[in-house]
């Protein structure tokens, strides 16, 4: 599996590959492709794998997956990159995420042929991968068919939060993510106290999947009471919101986290934005 740099320091992981003698062993196929010299990528309901004479070279697993990106690198040959966060094993204990990515090349002599085929396995990664979140986290999505549409996010930035960079965080380290994910942002950077509460409490939330919040505490507090003075307070009270922490102590963002089971990476998460 490639490793690949990002614009922000990884935590030093060690992220195990599989040489060429493993064996496929997921048998849950959904669907498989096989190109020249004996490369063959599959799909599985909790994988998707890259196989050489039908030894697993490299895989993610679904609930891992980012994003999915196609790129014409010469003549009519079209890759498809796979970008995804698997859990590895830090250097001194414990685990964290890191980025990693496995490609597969469509290699026929018609280019057209190659777009299709690569447009068509993003869409079954895509749509594979929300499937597999869904069916595993009861939060995700519950009762929206799976499909490969673009997300679209509400995004608030509190520039004077914590240290005040917020700003320069989302823009070299969140956004370059989003982008690799597909995912369709609304940005607002906020300009007095208040102002995330008064645009939340107007807005059209059919136009939207979620709510994404960079800052500390305090910007939860203004959306979540903006959401609440709607007249729909009931359905709109039920739209994701997300924390990016770039706050002074982002105390709220450790407790959810660690309510949600990662306590383990409680540390990482929060120097990892500061």
């Amino acid at each position: 599996m490639a490793m690949a740099s990002l614009a922000i320091p990884d935590p030093v992981v060690s992220l195990k590959t599989f040489p060429e003698s493993e064996e496929l062993k997921d048998v849950s196929c959904i669907d498989s492709y096989e190109t020249s010299g004996g490369c063959c990528i599959v799909l599985s309901s909790e994988k998707v794998s890259v196989l050489r004479r039908k030894r697993v070279v490299s895989y993610l697993l679904l609930e891992d997956v980012l994003g999915v990106e196609l790129t014409n690198i010469k003549g009519s040959t079209v890759e498809l990159t796979v970008h995804g966060f698997p859990k590895a094993k830090k250097f001194f204990g414990g685990e964290a995420r890191c980025r990693a990515k496995l490609t597969h090349r469509f290699d026929s002599q018609e280019v057209t042929e190659n777009v299709r085929l690569a447009e068509e396995w993003k869409k079954k990664i895509i749509i594979q991968s929300r499937q597999t979140i869904q069916e595993k986290y009861d939060w995700y999505c519950t009762g929206v068919p799976p499909n490969a549409d673009p997300r679209k996010y509400l995004v608030l930035i509190n520039p004077a939060g914590g240290k005040g960079k917020a700003v320069s965080i989302y823009r070299t380290q969140i956004l370059p993510l989003f982008k690799l994910a597909g995912i369709e942002c609304s940005t607002t950077v906020t300009e007095y106290a208040g102002h995330a509460q008064s645009l939340v409490k107007y807005y059209d939330l059919t136009s939207i999947d979620g709510i994404i919040i960079a800052s500390g505490d305090g910007l939860l507090y203004e959306v979540v009471n903006g959401l609440m003075e709607r007249s729909d307070w009931a359905s709109a009270i039920t739209t994701p919101v997300g924390i990016l922490p770039t706050g002074s102590g982002n105390a709220l963002c450790s407790s959810l986290l660690y309510e949600a089971g990662y306590a383990t990476r409680i540390h990482f998460h929060v120097k990892y934005f500061n």
